[in-house]
């Protein structure tokens, strides 16, 4: 079995870098396992005496980012923008399709996106039309068409709570 284990720079310049000969190498050599280190994305909270709860709450931001992001790469062969709900605006991403994640509570861009959706999801509930689900065990995955675009849609995935 051929394994590859890494150590990344926490240097964000370098760390994409380090990511690219990654990806170069493991294209080359094709290993069954690349062992990453925990949290590859940032610093190692653990480098401190004391742990930074911010630092561990960065930390795990960056590493879900770079998780997705290039989850969407590999699978969907394309890049993609990883940004903040608060940031959003449909002049930013004119005719861009989006992948929303979160519900109508947690997720400001549901209210510009999905306002007039037929699948309205909050905490502990989802509408589909005249049927309502309650609980936060309730999750869905759905497509809907961007009413200020002729051609690009969101895609969505949204969990009623935690469990969902």
């Amino acid at each position: 079995m051929k394994v590859t284990i890494c150590e990344l720079s926490e240097n964000e310049k370098e760390f994409e870098a380090d990511w690219n000969g990654l990806v170069n190498h493991t294209n080359i050599h094709k290993p069954a396992l690349v062992l990453l280190p925990e949290l590859a994305f940032s610093k190692w909270i653990a480098s401190e005496k004391n742990v930074d709860e911010n630092l561990k709450k960065e930390g795990v931001k960056k590493h879900e980012e770079w998780h997705d992001a290039e989850t969407w790469y590999y699978r969907g062969n394309g890049a993609v923008d990883i940004i903040s709900d608060k940031e959003f605006t449909l002049s930013d991403y004119k005719d861009r399709g989006v992948i929303l994640y979160g519900n109508k509570n947690s997720n400001e861009a549901w209210k510009i996106l999905l306002d007039d959706c037929p699948i309205q999801v909050e905490r502990i509930r989802i509408i589909a039309g005249n049927k309502i689900g309650q609980g936060d065990d309730l999750s869905a995955y759905f497509i809907w068409p961007i009413r200020s675009s002729n051609n690009a849609s969101v895609g969505v995935i949204v969990g009623a709570g935690l469990r969902g």
